[in-house]
C-alpha cells in the first residue's frame, strides 16, 4: 500500500512559513538574474523588500531558518543598493 499524504499533519503556521519560503526563493533568483544583467539598483530594491518581508513572517512564526535565508537576503539586497550603478 502507498503512503498518502495527509495535510492535516501540517499546521497553519508551517504551511504560511513554506509557501512563504517557496515565493522567497523564486524572487530570489529573481534577485540574482537582475544582479548577473547588472540592474543592481532593481537588484538590490527588490531584495530587500523580499528579505524584510520573509524576516517579518519568521519573526511572527517563530521559524530561525526562514531569518537566516531573509538576514542573508537582507545582507546580500544592501550590498547590490550600495554597488548600483
Amino acid at each position: 500500500m502507498l503512503p498518502s499524504f495527509r495535510v492535516g499533519t501540517l499546521s497553519y503556521p508551517d504551511l504560511v512559513a513554506i509557501i512563504a519560503g517557496i515565493i522567497g526563493a523564486v524572487l530570489g533568483f529573481d534577485c540574482f538574474y537582475m544582479t548577473t544583467k547588472r540592474k543592481l539598483s532593481d537588484a538590490g530594491i527588490r531584495g530587500i523588500v523580499i528579505g524584510a518581508v520573509l524576516l517579518s513572517i519568521a519573526w511572527v512564526i517563530g521559524l530561525q531558518m526562514i531569518g537566516a535565508g531573509a538576514v542573508l537576503v537582507l545582507v546580500a539586497g544592501v550590498i547590490c543598493y550600495i554597488y548600483r550603478d
